[in-house]
This record gives structure tokens, sequence and C-alpha cells, in this order.
């Protein structure tokens, strides 16, 4: 049989990391052959071309933050490394030089957004968790401008819970049993609350209540032992929604409550679904079908059970390898129907009705796991499908490898592919009709072993406690030898922070999790040395959760949709010009000027379409322009301007899935991190010995030092007023003028001391010389016009109070020392700095200023000096570790005070596709420095 020809679509790049990394991109095509296809028609070409031309207009980019650790406490900093690659090359995407990065909590509402910058595809950054913020789950949502284009399911997630314990806090420990009864379902509770210190609760009344959503469904009044001890039993009506309970805890005595959620764990709320390979079931063909179970928690949770046919008959077994996933086989008979049968931990068994199998239509089956060198690809169909056209499409993200047409020979069609013909990482199989229908799907992992194998070799044997280690790093693969690429290093304290709690890396998000939908439990474990059914395991994961892929409707439509999101590569002022008649306002000289230390003045002109744009501006971290328009004779003209302008993306809906608080069946690795956090906060956030005036109208300590730092950076000890967001957000729509009025007498307005024609704000007795806003002092835009008076009014106006996040007003003596003036600095949610209103040929721009991260904190140890006793969880923080021409770099860093082991973390890529992470302990032991 002749060898059939092929279509193929594939981009390769290559990169080379230096110690300032250059992208250099080079395309090619590559044609593959295959077994048993026939002669490729227009169709086919024209198929591939569409596909080609959308991954061409659209393509993706992939987002991936990497942690310093995989928990935090208030008061702790969360450190960040970002990279953003092209999801088809792996290399640095070329599309986007910034990455906006939310901190979401339980309401997806956004507590901080920031801005990262990104040179070469790389950036970092930190969110400080200040001591305000409320305990709960949070979220770490990250995006570019350009990745809105293909919806939040493309956006970087990761949720984690942030700790808050006081000595007041209670831990819980909690055990229960379920017995069913004919009316309802009985829990004998038992359980034990303890302070975070260890010691139990003794003699607590306290009302347990367990709910269904709000609905309280049962409760029970009891008081806790000598040691801390309690048991309970609560009623289950059969009705209750397993996967919406909590147990709500209420003490009279300590005015306390707290809620966990509370899952029965009886496996009798399992959602069990069945996959068909390749997406059908159909009668008298061969089909494998893969299946997920699902807990009240949304985990996987272990199957086993039997296939039955309509008779009652047993017709297959299941059983499942790993998180509740497996596969069986079975070959659907016609009029027939299938249920799974499932059998229970307490003895009893579950129904669950399989698809319904089709009579006609056809079936795939790959394997891809038996040799990692082939995939071999089997496709079968009904006899009234036999001389039908498909078309066979491998494809990864943005990247096509080649298409094909075939028919069925005898109801069949079989081929071997060369797995070497396509780069680590998920290769999807698509077959279509000849007219672009998608008819069969299937995802199967490609492993070339071409990962980065990284060492970590310590200076010394041993280490003593505040010793200075050091690291020498390695990093080599099998197809290049040394590698030259860019890591992130972690070093964490083991007492402190629980590294099996790290289930993803670098390589598991770009190779796995970013290409399927759905949460996927501890996708790092796939990629593990030592885990025999890891491959079987991963194809069983591939089966059950859908791939992100092309959306056909889109890509095969007559007309192509536009791009609504535009790619932010460079820093640019753009927009357009409009008149009176809301025609283009061409050949208009446009003026660009930014009021900082160093201001720039640019000029351009309005094309034909009254378009304009400014390209190359500096990176700045506060910024605002000025937008002005002139006509011909060179003064302002009433031009109206419209600026493009980034939009956050749509808030998503907070996440179904409920995670257990802290204080609930903690591990002890986790309490000794947040008790340590407590401590470490608390040194911090002490009084200091100073005395001051309290506001009655808010609960302001001036003893303690202000949320936000003064004019120059100083800490602030005196505020008159230190507002946070607990009371701002209660505000309702009022402006945060009105709030000022309504609530603080101290803010008012009058005629200076010395006489004058014009009042002036005050704060107490000082004239309110300025108003700072996300670090942006709103002088910057006042032009005489109205009276500062107004224009400070005006300011206050255009801020809602519910989007303040703190705001500080201190005083200051003036530069001769004979009066006073004060201060009003605020830090809103999102950082937008000033609003102003709107003017004719004058257009205010203020892009979320860029960020500018913080250093980690790294201490010295000096001959002779104090051993340290600062608590640090996070002993070292590496973002950037840049191996040489050899694969080689070194880090260093000290020990802590106390004996203990550390866990080295380190993951990275060459940037050229190829991904790499590691872990190693580090011992310390007893001892001086140097003795």
């Amino acid at each position: 049989m002749d060898q059939p020809k092929h279509h193929v679509y594939a981009v390769r790049a290559f990169f080379k990391v230096a110690l300032i990394i250059e992208l250099i991109a080079v395309v090619f095509l590559m044609p593959i052959r295959s077994a048993m296809a026939q002669t490729d028609t227009g169709k086919v070409k024209s198929l591939l071309s569409a596909i080609d031309k959308h991954n061409t207009k659209f393509g993706a980019e992939k987002l991936y933050i990497t942690f310093d650790k995989p928990y935090y406490a208030v008061g702790d900093t969360i450190w960040f490394k970002t990279y953003l690659l092209n999801a088809a090359t792996k290399a640095a995407s070329l599309n986007s030089n910034k990455i906006y990065v939310e901190l979401l909590n339980d309401s997806s509402q956004v507590r901080e957004r920031l801005v990262i910058p990104v040179t070469a595809g790389l950036g970092n950054g930190d969110f400080k968790l200040e001591t305000n913020m409320a305990e709960g789950a949070y979220t770490i949502r990250a995006y570019t401008n350009w990745m809105q284009n293909f919806g939040e399911e493309q956006f970087f997630h990761h949720r984690f819970y942030i700790g808050k314990p006081t000595e007041r806090s209670w831990v819980i420990s909690e055990q229960h049993q379920i017995i069913h009864t004919e009316q309802n379902r009985q829990v004998k509770m038992a359980m034990q609350i303890r302070n975070p210190g260890g010691r139990p609760v003794v003699g607590e009344a306290v009302t347990l209540r367990l709910l269904d959503g709000r609905k309280g469904i049962s409760k029970a009044d009891v008081v806790t032992g000598v040691d801390g001890s309690l048991t309970a039993d609560l009623q289950l009506p059969v009705g209750a929604n397993s996967r919406n309970l909590s147990l709500l805890l209420i003490s009279k005595q300590q005015a306390k409550q707290i809620k966990f959620p509370f899952y029965t764990r009886t496996g009798n709320d399992i959602d069990l679904q069945f996959m068909p390979e390749g997406g059908n079931l159909v009668t008298g063909l061969y089909n494998k079908v893969a299946f997920k179970a699902v807990g009240e928690d949304g985990l996987g949770v272990d199957a086993e059970g039997t296939i039955l046919n309509n008779k009652g008959e047993e017709v297959s077994t299941f059983k499942s390898l790993h998180k509740g996933m497996g596969n069986f086989a079975l070959v659907p008979a016609i009029g027939e129907t299938y249920t799974a049968k499932l059998n229970l931990p307490n003895g009893q068994s579950m129904l669950y009705n399989l698809p319904v199998a089709k009579t006609s239509g056809i079936a795939m089956r790959v394997d891809g796991t038996t040799n990692k060198d082939t995939v071999r690809l089997y496709i079968s169909g009904t006899a009234d499908k036999a001389n039908a056209e498909y078309v066979l499409i491998a494809q990864g993200k943005g990247n096509t490898y080649f298409g094909t047409s075939f028919k069925l020979t005898n109801g069949a069609f079989n081929t071997r592919i060369p797995a070497n013909k396509f780069p680590t990482g998920i290769l999807n199989l698509m077959v279509t009709d000849i007219d672009r229908q998608p008819l069969l799907s299937r995802n199967v992992f490609i492993d070339r072993g071409d990962g980065i194998s990284l060492a970590v070799t310590p200076d010394k044997a041993a280490y003593v406690v505040n010793d200075s280690i050091a690291l020498n790093i390695g990093a080599t693969s099998k197809i290049a030898g040394v590698v030259q690429g860019n890591f992130t290093v972690s070093i964490t304290d083991d007492a402190l922070i629980d590294p099996a709690k790290r289930t993803q890396h670098l390589g598991s998000y770009m190779l796995l999790s970013s290409e399927l939908k759905g949460n996927i439990e501890d996708p790092a474990w796939y990629f593990s040395a030592g885990q025999p059914m890891a491959a079987k395991a991963l194809d069983n994961l591939l089966l059950t959760q859908g791939w992100i892929g092309f959306d056909a409707n889109k890509v095969f439509a007559k007309k192509q949709t536009e791009p609504i999101f535009w790619a932010e590569s460079d820093n640019t002022v753009e927009g357009e010009l409009r008149n009176f008649f809301n025609k283009p306002a061409t050949n208009r000289k446009v003026t660009l000027m930014n009021y900082r230390k160093d201001i720039f003045v640019l000029d351009t002109v309005s094309d034909n379409a009254g378009r304009f744009k400014f390209t190359g501006l500096p990176t700045s971290d506060t910024v605002a322009y000025f937008v002005k328009i002139h006509n011909a004779r060179g003064k302002e003209a009433a031009v109206g301007i419209n600026v493009k302008e980034f939009t956050p993306a749509p808030l998503p809906a907070p996440d179904s899935v409920r995670m257990m608080p802290w204080f609930a069946n903690t591990d002890t690795t986790l309490m000794r991190y947040l008790k340590a956090s407590e401590k470490r906060l608390a040194a911090k956030i002490g009084p200091v010995n100073a005395k001051g005036d309290l506001l009655k109208q808010v609960n302001i300590k001036s003893l303690r030092k202000a949320r936000l730092q003064g004019e120059r950076g100083e800490d602030v000890y005196f505020a008159d007023l230190d507002i946070d967001d607990k009371i701002l957000t209660k505000q309702g729509n009022i402006s945060l003028f009105e709030y000022l009025k309504r609530n603080i007498p101290e803010f008012h307005k009058r005629l200076p001391k010395g006489g004058g024609a014009r009042d002036f704000w005050y704060m107490k007795a000082a004239i309110l010389g300025n108003i700072i806003i996300d670090s942006v002092p709103v002088t910057r835009y006042y032009t005489a016009v109205p009276f500062i008076t107004d224009f400070f009014q005006q300011m206050l106006e255009n801020i809602p109070a519910a989007s303040v996040k703190n705001m500080v007003v201190y005083h200051k003596p003036t530069l001769n020392g004979k009066d006073w003036y004060s201060l009003m600095y605020i830090k809103t949610r999102l950082g937008n700095g000033p609003v102003l209103k709107e003017t004719p040929g004058i257009y205010i721009y203020r892009p979320l200023p860029l960020y500018m991260p913080r250093e980690f904190y790294k201490p010295k140890y000096l001959a002779g000096a104090e051993p340290s006793t600062e608590i640090r969880s996070t002993l070292h923080w590496e973002p950037n570790l840049v191996t040489n021409e050899q694969g080689q770099a070194k880090l260093s860093f000290y020990a802590a005070d106390k004996p203990g082991i550390y866990t080295v973390t380190i993951e990275g890529t060459d940037m050229q596709g190829h991904f790499g992470a590691t872990t190693r302990k580090i011992v310390v032991g007893p001892g001086n420095k140097g003795k």
C-alpha cells in the first residue's frame, strides 16, 4: 500500500538562555507519515489551513506561578515567581510584558491586584498579608490581557487557606460515625477542643448545630470535659444535601462561633461518572470506558464494582487505580442498557446508569502506554460507516502536527504513530467527518524523556545552627547535556512547612494541568520517579478530564472572529479622536506628558482614522499621563478622546468546593507554623512607649504604627486617622468624602488662623496639604482651577468609600518649623490612583502601576554576633537562579538558630520546552557556628 501524504503544521522554537535571556524563534514545517491512510483531499488541506490560521491569530499563552511555600498565615508574605510561556512552543511569550495577579477572598472579591512586569517571560512579586485581613480560603488568580480572549479556564488559579490563630482560637479534632435507621441517619459525634497551644478547653458549654446550607437540621447542647472532649448525637435527615453540610459550634460564655464543612464520608454520596474513550459508546464495537468517582469534598475516592446488563448479568468489572479513576472494556449489545453496581465500604451498594450506546457510529481506542515510543490507534465502525471518509488530526496546544483522510477497511482503521514526532506533553487525536464536524477525540501523553535533571550538592557534609550553607546546583538533560535555564529556589523548615503539601510544579502545570479542564489532584505525582503505575494512571486522567482545545464552531466558521483583547507587548498609550459629529478627528496634534521626576513630553499626529499611538514608554511603578489635543492653531481643542485602557477580567463565581479551615483536624506541622506566625506577628506589632489622642468615632490606637507609611516611606506612629477596610466596606455607595464628613468631626473646612478669603480643609488643627492616592499625589493634576479646597473635595468624591483598603492621615511640621500641615494617604483595592473628571481635549490616563517587588530578607550572622531568634518558615527564596554554560549555579543562606531539617525545592525551565523540578533535604544539627 502506498504511503499516505500528510499535511503538517508544526512549530518549534529554540531559545538560548544567558544572564540576559535572548529569544530567537526558528519556524519550520516537518512532514510526518503513517500507515493505512487514504490520499488527502482538498477538503483536508482546507480544514488544516483553517486550524493553522486560527492558531496564528489566537496564539495562546500559558501562565504559571510558583510560591515559596504551600500555605500562609495572616501577617506573612507570599513570595512568588511568574513564568509566561508561549502555549505552542513553551518558550517565553512575546505577546505580553505584564501580568495581572489578583488575591481573591472566598466571595471572589479582589483583596489586592498587582501588575507584574515581565521580561523574557519571567517576573516576580509578593503579597504582604496584612494583619487586619480575615482568615479563610483565598485564591490567587493571574492572567494577561491577551488571555482574556480565551476565558477564565485559561487563567492561572491557586487556592489556599490563610490562617489567623489567636489565644482565643479553638482547634477542633473531630471524628464521627453514621448509623442508618429507617427514618434518618444518626451522627455519633466525638470531638476535642483545644487552644492553639494545645491546652484543652475545659467546662465550656457548647451548642453544636448541623447545618444544610444555612438551614439548621439538628443540634445538641454539651459541655466539654477536663480534656476538652465532648460527645453528641445529631440527626441527619435522608433528604439532606451531604455536599453542603457544616458544623457550627456556639459558645455563649466566650461569645464565639466557628463553622467548618462536615463530610459524612460514608461513601453514600459518591458521584460516579462514565466517559467512553473517544466520546462514543457504540453497540457491537469494542469500547474502553473510563470512570471517575468523586466524594462529597470534590476529591477522588476509591471505587470498585461490577457492570450489569438489563438482565442483571455481570458483563464486566471495574476498580479504580488512582484518585478514583480507572477504565474497563465493554462491547455493548443492541437493545441492552447497562448499570454500574458500586460496592460501598459499609457493605452496601449503589447503582449508576452508563450512557446509552448508539446503534450507529465509530469508536476509538488508543494505546500510548504499552510502548512509550509508539502510539497505536484503532478505529472501528458499524457497517453503515464503512464507506464514509474521515479525517484524523494530531494536534497540541497551538500546534497542528499532521492531518490525513482515511476510510474504514473491513470496518476498521489501525495505525502506529512514532511518538518521537511530537514534543513531550499532551497529544490530542481528533477524528472529524469530511465536513469538519468533530466525531471522536482522545488525549494521550507523549514522554520523550527530555526533562531537566537537577542536582543539589551541599558544600559541607554537616551543618549546625546559624551556619552558612552553600549549595551547588547542576542542570542536565539527555538531549542537551548541560542546561542553561532559569530556576526558582525555595528553602523551607520541615518543622513548620510540610513539603508534601506542594502538589504541583512548573512542568506538571505546563505539560498537564493547563491542558485539561477541571480540578486535578496532585498533578506533580504523575511526574514522580519511582511510581510504576503513573503512566497508566495518567492515561486514565486523560480519559476522564476534558481537553482545553479549540472551539470547532469558531475555528471552522466562514467568518473568523477577531480578538477582543489586545496583547500588551509594549508600554504604550494609544487611542482615537472623535469630533463633535463623532467623525474621526484627523491630523490633530496629540501631546503626551508625564508629571514625574523624570518628566517628558511627546508629540504625534492622529491618522486618517483619528488614531494615535505612543510606544516604547518607560516602565514605571507609579505613573499617570496627560493626553492633550491641539487644533491647527496649536491651542487645546475640544475633541473627544478615547484611550485604549485595560479592563480587569470579570470576577469568577465563588468556588463551590469548600476548604477545610486550619483549625479543624489540622496536622501538627501546620499547627506549629501557625503558632510561630502568631508569635512573630505579635513581636512585630507590639505597642511602643508613646502617647497620643484617640478619635472616638473610629477604633484608632495612635500608639501603634500606622498601616501605611509616610511621605518618604517612614513609619508613622502618631496618625490622626488610621482606618481599614473593615469599616469602609460597610459604607455602601457613599463616597470617601461623604464618609469623612459624616464620621470624622476633626476633618472640617474653615478659614486659616491668619485670615483669608478662602476656606481650607483641616484635619484637627493642621491644613490638609496633599492627598496621596496609591502613591500618587493628587496635586500633580492641580491646574489652579478650581480652588484647592474644591479640588480636594472633588478627588475624595470620586472615590467610593468601599473601594478603599486603608486610609491614614497624619501631620508634619512645615519647613520653617512654625506651623503644621496634614497629609492624607489612601490605598485603594485596585490601585488605580486618583480619579479625575473628564475635560474636553484633555484625557488623564492612569494605567495600573507596575509592581516593583521587594527583596527577600536574608540575614547575615557576623562572627561573635548573638544568634538570631527570628522565626523563619521560609529560610531562603531565590526567584531567579540562572545556570551558566556549564549548567551550574550557586546559592548560599544561613540556617536558623534551632536544629532541624530543611527542604530545598527547585523548579524551572530552559525556555525551550523542557522543565525540571527536584527536592533535597538539608539537616542542621545542634551546636554553635564555627565550633
